[in-house]
C-alpha cells in the first residue's frame, strides 16, 4: 500500500538546524510527497551515492577549496535542489559515507572540508 503525504514545515530559523534536520527540511521545502514505507532491507544503488559524493567534493574542488573552508547551509541547499530525485533519496547515505572516509567534517554552520578531503579532491 502506497501513501502519500504532502508534508509544510515552519521553522522560525532554518539557520539552527543541525546537518541533518537541514536534508529533511530540504526534502520537504521541494515540496516531494513522501512515500511512507519500510525501508528496512532496501539497500541504495552505489553509483548514485558515488556520484553525490564526487558533486559534494566537486563544489568544493571548483572554489579552490583548502582544509578548513566550510559549504555553508546555502550552498547545500542549492546543491540539494540541482540533485535529481534518485541523487536526492542518498544524499544523507553520500554524507555519511564522505564523514566515515574523513573527507568532510560536519559543523553547526554546515560542511567543513578535511586535509584529507584537499588530499582527495587535488
Amino acid at each position: 500500500m502506497l501513501v502519500m503525504i504532502n508534508i509544510s514545515l515552519t521553522f522560525p530559523n532554518p539557520l539552527i538546524l543541525n546537518p541533518p534536520g537541514i536534508i529533511f527540511l530540504l526534502k520537504s521545502i521541494k515540496g516531494v510527497y513522501m512515500k511512507l514505507e519500510d525501508t528496512r532491507g532496501i539497500t541504495t544503488s552505489s553509483t548514485s551515492v558515488e556520484e553525490v559524493k564526487e558533486r559534494i567534493l566537486s563544489w568544493f574542488r571548483d572554489r579552490k577549496c583548502k582544509a578548513g573552508d566550510v559549504m555553508g547551509f546555502r550552498d547545500v541547499t542549492m546543491l540539494s535542489i540541482g540533485l535529481n530525485p534518485k541523487q536526492n533519496d542518498v544524499l544523507e547515505s553520500a554524507i555519511n559515507e564522505l564523514i566515515e572516509e574523513g573527507f568532510i567534517n560536519i559543523l553547526e554552520k554546515g560542511w567543513e572540508l578535511t586535509q584529507q578531503g584537499v588530499d582527495r579532491i587535488y
